[in-house]
């Protein structure tokens, strides 16, 4: 798997980060499949729409360049919101449900 790099606009100054890769991306089968699978409108899909309008930058801002490449920031925030709204406030029910429920995995 080759790493992510993300660029985001910070004011007037480019920020480039690496990050984990993703066991796979809207290119794969599996995400196809997951994809085909999912009614167009599913929450999930009301989340991503919404996350791809707010500007990250500053929580990209916050990487410092150290230790393991960290996980894209927009896939938190999808996957929290949508933990949220479906009633799943604990983090230890989140780590479950990425491994288990294909909401997640899309």
């Amino acid at each position: 798997m080759t790493m992510v790099r993300r660029r985001r606009q910070l004011a007037k100054s480019s920020v480039e980060i690496e990050c984990a890769p993703t066991p796979w991306d809207k290119t794969s089968v599996e995400w196809q499949a997951i994809d085909q699978r999912m009614p167009e409108q599913h929450l999930a899909r009301e989340i991503e729409r919404a996350v791809e309008q707010l500007d990250l930058s500053a929580v990209y801002a916050t990487y410092q360049g150290r230790g393991s490449p960290p996980v894209r920031p927009d896939l938190l925030v999808k996957m929290i919101l949508y933990e949220l709204q479906i009633g799943r406030p604990s983090p230890a029910e989140w780590f479950h449900d990425s491994r288990d429920s294909d909401t997640l995995k899309w």
